[in-house]
């Protein structure tokens, strides 16, 4: 229940995030870090769309070599031209993630 409401908040801090910014779109590859480390596909929504900055993120993957397929994630990144690069934690698969991929960015 506990990873329930921090992925509720996470949803409430993104959301609202988009009140004072764009939000943007995030697809890129992750790396889930454990015992049995995966790389995968994500989609994120980012709570900034300009580059340069300090965002939140939440977003999906899917891991396709991975016992369990699909991962949803809760963190922080960094914008830079077309880009982010992300730090989380994967709630479904309980493990640290980080993420670099493509997102259109403003300047």
């Amino acid at each position: 229940m506990k990873t329930y409401r921090t992925l509720l908040a996470s949803l409430l801090f993104c959301s609202s995030a988009s009140v004072m910014a764009d939000t943007g779109v995030f697809v890129g590859v992750v790396y889930d870090f454990g015992a049995k480390p995966e790389i995968g596909f994500s989609a994120k929504l980012v709570s900034n769309d300009e580059a340069d900055k300090a965002v939140g993120v939440i977003g999906l993957s899917y891991f396709p070599a991975a016992e369990y397929k699909l991962g949803a994630d809760i963190g922080v990144g960094y914008t830079f031209d077309n880009g982010l690069v992300t730090a989380g934690y994967d709630v479904f698969n309980k493990k640290p993630q980080l993420g670099l991929g493509y997102m259109k960015t403003e300047e």
